[in-house]
């Protein structure tokens, strides 16, 4: 066993081991009111029948398998598929927790469209919902988050605050009663939460008054992999055929034979991914060398601004605007105007 570790006390456990498990229960039957498992890796080894005698002998179960949707395997690869990766709780604490899913990477990627790593995890993630209202003392006047709240969330532009956000007297009053009310009631943390959020409202109402509504982008969703410039329809469709079979051969239920010709499929995909994947990340690196050495070898003055813009913390790095606020509140962006202001300033 290779690790493992406890969170929220000793309610819940999740582990890590080299280990299969039997198809045995890890409970006793006609004692443990504990539903049975569905299990899908008949694979055995010893290491597997300790921590069933363990769990039997204080009382804990496994998630993996007890739900009618979400069981699948925790670890797949080219080299195969297997249950390694478990939740483990107390009886007692069952009901607690629901919609247990195990979600291989290739379906996270697919559905948050999300980044193609160079090295694709051989771990799948355990997810499930934890019901702590047993455990945590909800405020009475608090509002439970409605579904719609993201799609109603309104953005505001604070690219020119005006001088008078936050600067008249009702504002500038009801700040200092919030500092005031802090000090106070340090101790009592019902008056801290209220005066937090009579502040946060005061906030909101200054951003609706006084601050642009920037308006929602209705245009075409970005497509996968915006950070990998090399990504390409044939790359995408190579992808979308590996996570294809990928699916088949974890979802068949057929015999032995037919699971061996899926699992050989996925695994000549999967090759074909990762070659065409590592070539045209080497074509566009090369690209980029090249026209590097076009600008060395043309004395071009943009040679060295190049050279100093590589890199992610560069690309990700926000630039200042090129422009100044005038005294008669009119922005201009023209770069003489600017440096004259700068100028006349200093």
């Amino acid at each position: 066993m290779d690790r493992g570790h406890s969170c929220i006390q000793e309610y819940i456990a999740v582990w890590n081991g080299n280990l299969s498990l039997v198809d045995r229960d890890d409970f006793v039957h006609g004692v443990d009111l504990v539903p049975t498992r569905d299990v899908i890796d008949n694979t055995v080894n010893l290491y597997g029948e300790l921590l069933i005698d363990f769990l039997v002998g204080i009382n804990f179960c496994m998630l993996n398998g007890r739900y009618e949707t979400g069981n699948n395997f925790t670890y797949i690869s080219p080299q195969g598929r297997s249950v390694v990766d478990y939740v483990l709780v107390p009886h007692e604490q069952i009901p607690l927790i629901s919609d247990f899913q195990v979600l291989p990477i290739s379906s996270i990627i697919d559905q948050y469209n999300a980044d193609v790593p160079c090295s694709l995890p051989d771990h799948s993630i355990l997810q499930y919902t934890l019901d702590l209202s047993g455990f945590v003392t909800p405020h009475d006047d608090v509002a439970p988050l409605s579904s719609d709240v993201t799609s109603s969330t309104k953005w505001y532009s604070c690219k020119h605050i005006p001088k008078g956000f936050l600067n008249n007297d009702s504002s500038v009053l009801l700040i200092s009663q919030t500092i005031d009310r802090i000090q106070k009631t340090v101790d009592n943390a019902n008056e801290i939460d209220h005066a937090y959020d009579d502040f946060v409202d005061l906030i909101h109402q200054e951003m609706e008054d006084k601050l642009p509504v920037l308006k929602k982008n209705s245009g075409p969703v970005p497509k996968k992999s915006f950070k990998k410039p090399y990504w390409c329809n044939e790359l995408q469709n190579q992808w979308d055929m590996t996570s294809r079979c990928e699916r088949e051969w974890l979802r068949s239920k057929a015999g032995v034979c037919v699971k061996a010709r899926l699992k050989q499929k996925y695994c000549d995909e999967r090759r074909k991914f990762d070659r065409l994947n590592r070539k045209l990340k080497q074509q566009h690196q090369k690209q980029k060398q090249f026209n590097l050495l076009d600008k060395l070898n043309q004395a071009d003055a943009d040679f060295w601004k190049i050279i100093g813009n590589l890199g992610i913390a560069n690309e990700r790095k926000q630039k200042l605007p090129m422009e100044v606020k005038l005294e008669d509140g009119t922005v201009v962006s023209d770069v003489h105007s600017v440096l004259s202001n700068g100028e006349s300033d200093l």
